[in-house]
């Protein structure tokens, strides 16, 4: 540096002086002595020739010592940042990128089961590179990156004709970088399949010891990779070492939902149905540690091990059209091997329900803090929402509820209604979501005294669900929001709300048909004063979603 700082001096120097030179036989070609710098013509020519190399070799120089001021650290504010740091911005990236196959971005049911058959994954370029490009900003990111095993852990592979080499050598480059962390591996079966089945199979069983979590979607039909994938993984899984304690399948469809069958299963089978080289016995053995159990379409046996001993479970239709279902006794005797359960997920048709007026003892949940029921109507008019709503006693713990009715408008008879307000009544609900269609909101919001969040989403007609009586009394305890959501509610709907829920923020999805947003805010701001009123677009902002 010093060196530089000496050349640096000495040129500054230089050129002031060059500079000073020339200007000064300038002049004197302007004065009396003329004739004598004629005699100096071709020194001046030869000088003139110099002239062109002057500049790109300035330039060089200023490229380089450039590039070595933007590359110091404490120049460049985001590689000033120590490494662990960095290294947490690095997870924070990731994590906030969503992977290609997942198909669950929303927990919303009505997500889940409107999905169908058209679903087609895209690929190419614009497959997502996160964490791979991170290794490719800069020497210091690559080393930061390839040190932290931790941004290596997610694993994606499709068995597509174009993609699947390139994609199985991703996943053996982020299964060695993720060292000896266990892994979650996203698969995906849909159309124009192709794969080496030696070599995913060498990769998969290769990895089964360490994997944590696996999320397999799989588009209209279970093919030859199905089979191949789960003779891969869970004949290698060592029920005393596993780490695989999530577990997530999708089929998605039209259809009817299939089984995964073992091969000892005496049962009739259908087409779609998944039978696998491996019995029952083995099955439960590589399963026997999952806690998260999420199925959409494709299930196992009712009477399997796997439903026992689960913090989140979610059992959901294939399609909107044709439901799958499950008798009331097999649901209540899963609902009791879990007794820690979290987070429920139903949408599913309950069948062989006990006769009226049979006495039905709700089970105990006490860690129960996440309910999310869909409903279809059956040929009578019932909906199944009180049929799965009396089996449940959650504890002391906080509870979202959702309810989404999938028949406009909603018609269900007495036992959806009763049934709803006893749960509330044994329950301490603070979040409550109705989507599609529910029962009269005062016939059952009064017994959920603690209820903060309302969220009304898509209910038709609404106003069924306000009517007031003239008995009726306001919400005593104020919410903390209340939200109408993809519905077009008129000054007079939103202000009977109001009246009988008070709320601190109103907030109402501008959509199509609602008109003048900016004269409905400030009626209801007149005559609401301490409540917030806020008109949005799309989605409702962060935690108010639905």
């Amino acid at each position: 540096m010093e060196e530089l700082k000496t050349a640096g001096r000495q040129l500054r120097a230089a050129i002031d002086r060059y500079r000073n030179v020339c200007f000064s036989i300038h002049n004197l070609s302007h004065g009396g002595i003329r004739n004598i710098l004629e005699n100096h013509l071709d020194d001046i020519k030869a000088e003139l020739l110099h002239f062109p190399s002057y500049e790109p070799k300035l330039r060089e120089s200023w490229l380089a010592i450039n590039k070595t001021h933007n590359s110091l650290a404490q120049l460049t504010p985001i590689n000033s940042l120590p490494s662990e740091i960095l290294t947490q911005i690095f997870h924070t990236v990731l994590a906030s990128e969503p992977c290609p196959l997942d198909l669950q971005a929303s927990a919303d049911i009505s997500s889940e089961i409107s999905r169908n058959s058209s679903h087609t994954l895209s690929l190419g370029d614009d497959f997502p590179r996160c964490p791979d490009y991170l290794a490719h900003v800069c020497t210091h990111w690559r080393q930061l990156a390839l040190s932290s095993p931790k941004l290596w852990v997610h694993i994606d592979f499709i068995p597509h004709e174009k993609f699947h080499k390139g994609l199985l050598a991703r996943a053996e480059v982020h299964a060695a970088r993720a060292n000896i962390l266990p892994l979650i591996v996203h698969l995906y079966e849909g159309q124009r399949t192709d794969y080496n089945a030696d070599q995913i199979t060498s990769f998969l069983a290769s990895i089964s010891h360490r994997m944590k979590a696996l999320d397999f979607t799989i588009i209209k039909y279970c093919g030859r990779f199905t089979a191949t994938v789960f003779d891969a993984l869970l004949s290698e899984c060592n029920s005393e070492s596993s780490v695989f304690t999530q577990f997530v399948m999708t089929l998605i469809g039209n259809q009817h939902g299939a089984r995964l069958r073992p091969n000892d299963d005496g049962s009739e089978y259908k087409l779609r149905d998944l039978i696998l080289n491996l019995p029952r016995s083995a099955v439960e053995q590589a399963l026997c540690h999952i806690s998260v159990l999420q199925l959409r379409g494709i299930f196992l046996d009712w009477s399997s091990t796997v439903y026992g001993g689960l913090v989140d479970l979610r059992l959901v239709s294939s399609s909107n059209r044709n439901w799958d279902s499950i008798p009331e006794s097999n649901l209540r005797t899963i609902l009791e091997s879990s007794p820690r359960l979290r987070v429920l997920h139903f949408a599913l048709e309950i069948t062989h329900i006990s006769p009226k007026g049979t006495p039905v003892t709700p089970v105990r949940l006490d860690d129960l803090e996440m309910v999310n029921v869909s409903t279809l109507d059956d040929e009578e008019g019932e909906t199944g929402l009180g049929t799965i709503l009396r089996l449940l006693a959650p504890g002391s713990q906080p509870v979202q509820l959702s309810v989404w009715h999938q028949r406009h408008p909603y018609r269900g008879g007495d036992l959806a209604v009763d049934e709803l307000a006893k749960f509330l009544q044994r329950s301490d609900v603070t979040r409550f979501s109705a989507k599609g269609g529910c029962p009269p909101l005062h016939e059952f919001l009064c017994y959920a005294p603690n209820l903060e969040d309302l969220i009304l989403d898509s209910c038709i007609p609404i106003y069924g669900s306000v009517e007031l009586s003239k008995n009726d009394s306001p919400q005593v305890k104020p919410l903390r929001s209340l939200i109408v959501h993809n519905y077009s509610p008129s000054i007079d709907l939103l202000e009977a709300l109001l009246v009988q829920y008070p709320s601190k923020l109103l907030m109402v999805s501008d959509h199509p048909g609602f008109e003048g947003a900016g004269h409905v805010e400030e009626v209801l701001t007149e005559k609401h004063p301490d409540t917030k009123i806020l008109i949005y677009k799309g989605q409702p902002p962060g935690e108010f979603a639905s």
